[in-house]
């Protein structure tokens, strides 16, 4: 047999691998019809996930559950982000991962202000008689927050005036720890603040290669013992590989079928 008869009888075997790998596409369509339950699943995981927990000064760590239907979680638990839905189907965007991060303070901000007492000029007491009125002014730092404002005596009154000295800093990092699970770090540039994260999940199939990127084309040339040409077609798996080869080779040709596997991942 020639070497043009040989690669075309390879052709067949490179067809079959084909519709191999498109009958794993069409078994992939038919497991996204089950995204609504899959998202129940996933609301029970993250009740029982862990907590978020201080891990160290101002910084908070959590699990992150895996999951391929993020934009719809997105949509059913953060109402006020349909924007960034927009934004996303528009411009055709896949989300890689999504958090919601609560904060609040660990402890009501307390200190000693600055005082003034002075002449509050002249007022009208309950009885209608005319009063004296005393005035103290105030201010100071309450954390990131600078407090003023005064009070009037006869009658009562009093005026506060809030303003935020510093932007409050929430950095969060995405790790993937050594037993695969992934986790979330959120340090806080505010010692007061407590962080807890109610929501965390992540898409590792957005970096994942899709079903046509697994599927591989391979040939070679031998030429140390004889010559020899070979064609194959493979399809790749995250663990398993498997494809069919044909060879040609002085005195004769073969066609076989060829499983790999990944020792490190």
């Amino acid at each position: 047999m020639s070497t043009t008869d040989t690669i075309k009888s390879a052709v067949p075997v490179s067809l079959a691998v084909v519709g191999l790998a498109i009958a794993c596409s069409a078994m992939y369509d038919c497991g996204k019809k089950s995204a609504s339950n899959e998202i129940a699943d996933l609301s029970t995981k993250l009740a029982e996930s862990e907590h978020t927990i201080e891990i160290g000064s101002d910084t908070f760590a959590t699990t992150i559950v895996e999951n391929s239907h993020l934009k719809d979680l997105l949509s059913q638990t953060l109402q006020a982000k349909q924007n960034l839905m927009k934004i996303l189907d528009e411009t055709q965007a896949q989300l890689l991962t999504t958090q919601q991060v609560a904060v609040k303070w660990k402890n009501a901000y307390e200190a000693e202000l600055s005082a003034h007492q002075g002449d509050g000029g002249s007022g009208q007491g309950s009885d209608g008689q005319p009063t004296e009125r005393k005035r103290v002014d105030f201010a100071g730092d309450l954390g990131p927050i600078h407090a003023a404002g005064y009070t009037l005596t006869d009658p009562a009154e009093a005026h506060l005036k809030l303003d935020q000295l510093r932007p409050l800093i929430l950095s969060v990092s995405v790790a993937r720890n050594r037993d695969g699970k992934w986790q979330s770090y959120v340090t806080s540039s505010e010692p007061n603040m407590t962080v807890d994260v109610n929501l965390a999940g992540v898409d590792p199939g957005v970096v994942a290669p899709s079903w046509k990127q697994r599927i591989w084309a391979e040939g070679g040339i031998g030429f140390l013992v004889g010559q020899e040409a070979h064609l194959g077609l493979s399809y790749h798996l995250d663990r398993y590989s498997l494809g069919a080869y044909c060879s040609v080779f002085n005195g004769g040709d073969a066609c076989g079928v060829s499983v790999g596997f990944r020792l490190f991942k």
